[in-house]
């Protein structure tokens, strides 16, 4: 065994430590500052087999037009990749007109302002609105009689409540995540699966 490791000619025991702390490391103005650089290899270049580069290889500042480039704000290796979908972009957001916002209490009804979610004032614009009126009524003779409306005249759905009791939890299915808002979907059944073996 002893003369096998003494005689083994491609591995070789290493020793510890494998770097000599005690020779001093190399000094840049003893060891190549006095040394002659090599002459430069020049490849010849042929017109048909390097036609990809033989233009502007040996340029002094190749491919510095803005064609060329391939280093922009594009591909910066600093640049931020989403690769996983954003699950809250909305795509169209000039057309949502409609926000839904659960109920957290049972008692409120299925329907009521909320000051957190409209936190804009109410302001009396009772005046300017007469003043506009005033101004439209103008054009009009004065010897024309006024339209009045009848006193039976009653605004639409009157008579039908504007929720229920079943209001606010319907509403609440409506708006439910996938699958809960459908009322037919593919089901599985449950299978107990034992994890530790008896």
């Amino acid at each position: 065994m002893r003369r096998e490791k003494r005689d083994r000619r491609h591995f070789q025991r290493m020793r510890f430590p494998p770097f000599d702390d005690e020779k001093p490391p190399l000094d840049y103005a003893d060891n190549i500052f006095d040394v002659e650089p090599l002459e430069a290899i020049q490849l010849q270049l042929d017109p048909d087999e390097d036609k990809a580069t033989y233009e502007w290889f040996y340029d002094h500042k190749s491919l510095t037009d803005r064609n060329d480039e391939d280093w922009n704000e594009f591909n910066d290796i600093n640049k931020i990749i989403i690769r996983q979908p954003i699950m809250y972009r909305i795509s169209y957001c000039i057309s949502i007109f409609i926000q839904f916002v659960s109920i957290q209490d049972p008692d409120l009804p299925a329907f009521y302002f909320d000051p957190l979610i409209n936190p804009i004032a109410h302001r009396h614009t009772v005046k300017s609105v007469d003043a506009h009126i005033d101004v439209l009524t103008q054009d009009y003779d004065n010897e024309e009689e006024e339209f009045v409306l009848p006193e039976q005249f009653e605004p639409l759905l009157t008579g039908v409540s504007l929720y229920t009791d079943n209001t606010a939890n319907g509403t609440a299915l409506l708006w439910a995540p996938r699958p809960f808002n459908l009322r037919s979907g593919r089901t599985r059944r449950a299978l107990d699966i034992p994890l530790v073996k008896s």
